[in-house]
Order: C-alpha cells, then structure tokens, then sequence
C-alpha cells in the first residue's frame, strides 16, 4: 500500500507557507520604516542646520517684519469682511422693518 502525504501533512505545509509570507512581508514592513525614519532624521538634521530664530541677521530681520505686516493685514481684512457683513445685515434689517410697517 503507498502511503502519499496525508491532509494534516497539506494543514502544515500550507501553515507553514503562510507563515512564510507573513514573515516576509513584515520584513519588506521594517525595511520601508527604516528607510522612512532615516528620511525623516536627515530631514529634522536639514532643519537642525537652518539658521535659528534669534538670528540677527538682515535678512532674517527683514522676513520677520514682512510676516508681520502680512499677519496686520490678515488681520484687517477679517476685521474689514466682519465690518462689511455688520452693514449688510443692518441694511438688510432696515429694509425689513420699513417693509413691514408699510404693509400694516
């Protein structure tokens, strides 16, 4: 009688198989983080390297105060879009209240 692999022998090769795959893929998993964390340190490296904050440089002085005049006029333009919403609904108010004193 020949005796061929038996279906428990196919459970442990098929097992086995998937463990495989799995390793592998978790492998190719550390090897992109690795790579993805050594991106990231040579970016934060880059940074490390720029010039810091309280540089008195010209230039760096000069960005200071442009972002600075940029920030004043974000701000007055919100306040001047709140202003120009505050009229319009007082026009609009206005409006209303006449009309509905013409219609009693």
């Amino acid at each position: 009688m020949a005796v061929g692999p038996s279906v428990g022998d196919n459970c442990v090769a098929g097992t086995a198989f998937s463990k495989r795959l799995n390793e592998q893929r978790l492998i190719q998993q550390a090897k992109d983080f690795s790579n993805q964390l050594a991106r990231q340190k040579h970016e934060l490296d880059k940074a490390d390297m720029f010039p810091a904050n309280n540089s008195s440089s010209e230039v760096s002085q000069m960005r200071e105060s442009l972002l600075g005049y940029y920030n004043d006029l974000a701000q007055t333009e919100e306040r001047t879009d709140q202003l120009h919403y505050k009229i319009q609904w007082s026009v609009s108010t206005a409006r209303r209240r006449r009309v509905a004193k013409t219609d009693r």
